[in-house]
């Protein structure tokens, strides 16, 4: 875990004049030099193992003033503003009502949230493997603390963009995980509580979001959807819906964590990463599924597991397909009907499987999917 403490830079002579700075290096006015030195002052107490600020001097120099050589101070670009484009030097008002159509839009010229995003989270993603157990200053912008709300307390861009930013005297974070993200989701039925998975990417899930908008065309009332954050791939389920008769779940748990976690880790290294590609939709009785083309690659490694580790006597095989379950019916369907609606639905997405993750799902009405342990695969050097 890492302690994360973001300020913002200080102010510059665009801010004083209220025009929108995006990339542009602008520097700190009389005002803002004083800030930087007030913001030194506050944090007098404080300890940092490492300074890291955008390499845009606003940034940079608010650190630099404020600290120093007291702190080791690194330069990043994946910190820096969105690019605004061609929409720099305008007044900020209108970056203000322009933000809520370029989460996934980029600005004209420049770039969406949405891709000024997942810079942050290729910088936290190295963060962590850098300073586990550390305490770190990030010195950035207004992109650079959405980042961290959206990366490390879990919450979609849309809000993020959507809720009023006001300037505070720092903000604290406590950074788990990038991998394992958090999953909330309004689920109604609970398939497992514990379970080995794989968490899409953020452009797989894009992707499988602008499927779900589909589906509630097609179906509108009768369906509930997994939420985006939640959609997942069951690689194995270690505790799930099955009856246990009087035995604890949760021992049934530690009980196979002890005996077995080590072992998963050790399997799970020994394959590489790989690709799987959804190609279609399915329709059951309960729920709507987008499959795999290839279920060999899951297969292969839940056969592993399986010869490896023991599953506790209860707990259902594996699935022999590679799916994520986009959402689930409220009533009884006409299954013949349901599958002639989706089959206008075009598939076609690729992901990258880089590792699984072992998650924790409390089961309604509390699913928080709390995540316990990664497993990476074989990483190629």
């Amino acid at each position: 875990m890492i302690e994360i403490i973001f300020e913002s830079h200080a102010t510059t002579f665009d801010n004083e004049q209220k025009i929108a700075s995006g990339h542009s290096d602008v520097d700190l006015s009389a005002a803002g030099l004083e800030q930087a030195k007030q913001l030194g002052e506050r944090r007098r107490g404080d300890h940092f193992d490492a300074i890291f600020t955008s390499d845009l001097q606003r940034a940079y120099k608010t650190a630099v003033i404020a600290f120093g050589d007291k702190f080791p101070i690194f330069q990043d670009d994946r910190l820096r503003e969105c690019d605004y484009g061609a929409f720099e030097h305008r007044p900020s008002s209108q970056i203000e009502a322009e933000r809520v159509n370029r989460i996934n839009q980029p600005f004209p010229g420049g770039e969406s949230y949405e891709q000024r995003s997942e810079l942050m989270r290729s910088f936290l993603e190295e963060l962590l493997q850098k300073y586990d157990g550390k305490r770190v200053l990030i010195i950035g912008h207004r992109a650079t603390h959405y980042g961290l709300e959206r990366w490390v307390e879990h919450k979609t861009l849309e809000a993020i963009v959507q809720a009023p930013w006001h300037w505070q005297p720092g903000w604290t974070y406590k950074l788990q995980s990038m991998s394992m993200k958090t999953i909330v989701t309004p689920l109604r039925h609970s398939d497992h509580e514990h379970a080995i998975v794989a968490l899409w990417s953020s452009a797989t899930v894009r992707q499988l979001a602008a499927i779900q908008s589909q589906l509630v065309q097609l179906f509108g009332g009768d369906i509930w959807l997994q939420q985006p954050p939640a959609l997942h791939g069951t690689l194995m389920e270690i505790i799930c819906d099955a009856d246990y008769g009087d035995r604890s779940r949760e021992q049934l748990f530690k009980e196979w964590y002890a005996t077995h976690n080590q072992t998963v880790k050790e399997v799970l290294a020994g394959f590489a990463p790989f690709d799987i590609t959804f190609t279609e939709l399915l329709v059951s009785p309960r729920a709507i599924i987008v499959k795999a083309a290839d279920p060999q690659p899951f297969n292969e490694i839940r056969k592993a597991l399986l010869t490896k580790t023991t599953l506790p006597e209860g707990t259902k095989q594996p699935p022999e397909i590679t799916h994520s379950t986009l959402a689930r019916f409220h009533k009884a369907i006409d299954l013949e009907e349901a599958a002639r609606r989706v089959a206008s639905i075009n598939v076609d997405i690729t992901e990258r499987i880089t590792g699984f993750a072992l998650v924790k799902d409390l089961g309604p009405p509390d699913f928080n999917g709390t995540p316990t342990q990664l497993y990476p695969l074989r990483i190629s050097l």
